[in-house]
């Protein structure tokens, strides 16, 4: 595999940038002014809208960012950890397959932060079994299912319904409506179902319910059960004895450590897939240099593979949208900017102390 370049250029674009604008508002002013304010109101002259702008180039390079943003999203490069996530469900689904009709099914539990990646091994596990039955409608070997705000025995089994494609799946008891489910999960023919976000639930009496639903499926044989949350839903488990026991040991979705040499390589080398697989699919013309760029992109995310995902977004967005060929250096220090020094994420912004 190929190693980007070393060095990194500062973006050039703000030159050509304020010109756009200087020549934007040159255009709107000189345009139709039919919904401008009356110059006597003391508001000024400029038009309060010009939708000319919608048959405008500018407009069009919309279309042409969206598409390369949709690529972007399209880009699954598992890392190591995730492999092992992957490696386990599939194991449990194949074992639970294996299993007579009525025995106990087992579970896994994925209780990590929000950008480890946890959805990401639900996608592909479900992506590869859809391929293997031919992308069958009416087989939903995989359930995943993102559990409601409200977090009831009732708002989890109407949220499986949901996912399974039943109507009406929120009418109803909590006992009728999971019986519904295990008619479900039999029709469709469910081989593992994955409750995501799992923190929604809230306060001690509805966990303790909702965690003896989750074991009440397994304990019943309906089928294996994979649970998906930050660790805030680590009590749900740990505190209900026999669902924890249910469940295989965890595989750690932990954050990349910048200052780890073995944290830092594995991560270069994902930076480095990364850059490929977009000038492979012409999101951009050439490549960033993102393996170069590899530890202050890791402080800056956090060594979360989500908050990579959106910093690099907010940062493709804006230079698809200049109509730059890469990603530069300017390009992503603003990016963290927004996305991450604004929200509180981080305490400073790495890509501007390099330059101190």
């Amino acid at each position: 595999m190929r190693t980007p370049a070393k060095t990194i250029h500062r973006d050039t674009t703000a030159t050509r940038a304020a010109d756009s604008l200087d020549g934007a508002l040159r255009h709107h002013s000189e345009g139709p002014t039919s919904l401008s304010p009356s110059a006597g109101d003391g508001q000024g002259s400029l038009p309060l809208a010009d939708f000319d702008f919608l048959d405008s180039e500018e407009f069009a390079v919309s279309e042409l960012v969206g598409r390369a943003l949709a690529q972007f999203e399209d880009i699954v490069i598992p890392t190591p950890q995730q492999m092992s996530s992957v490696r386990q469900m599939n194991a449990l689904r194949v074992m639970s397959l294996l299993q007579p009709e009525g025995q106990m099914r087992r579970g896994a539990r994925y209780l990590h932060p929000s950008g480890a990646g946890k959805s990401t091994c639900a996608k592909i596990l479900k992506q590869h079994l859809a391929k293997k039955h031919g992308n069958d409608p009416e087989r939903k070997s995989i359930l995943h299912v993102t559990l409601s705000t409200t977090g009831t025995p009732k708002s989890l089994a109407s949220s499986i319904l949901a996912e399974a494609g039943e109507e009406y799946a929120t009418r109803g008891e909590a006992e009728l409506l999971l019986e519904r489910v295990k008619v479900a999960i039999e029709e469709k023919k469910v081989e593992l179902i994955i409750i995501d976000e799992l923190n929604h639930i809230k306060g001690k009496s509805l966990a303790t319910e909702a965690g003896n639903t989750i074991k009440n499926i397994m304990t019943k044989g309906w089928a294996p059960v994979v649970l998906m949350g930050t660790s805030g839903a680590e009590p749900l488990v740990k505190n209900n004895w026999e669902l924890k026991t249910r469940c295989l040991p965890q595989v750690h979705l932990r954050p990349y450590i910048p200052e780890s040499s073995q944290d830092l390589a594995h991560w270069k080398k994902l930076m480095d897939c990364i850059d490929e697989e977009m000038v492979k699919r012409s999101i951009i013309a050439r490549h960033t240099g993102l393996a170069a760029l590899g530890k202050i992109l890791c402080e800056a995310s956090r060594g979360l593979i989500g908050e990579f995902h959106g910093i690099m977004m907010a940062a493709l967005e804006a230079a698809l949208s200049e109509g730059d060929d890469s990603v530069s250096y300017d390009r992503l220090a603003c990016a963290v900017d927004e996305w991450a020094l604004k929200d509180d994420s981080i305490d400073s912004n790495p890509f501007r102390e390099e330059t101190k």
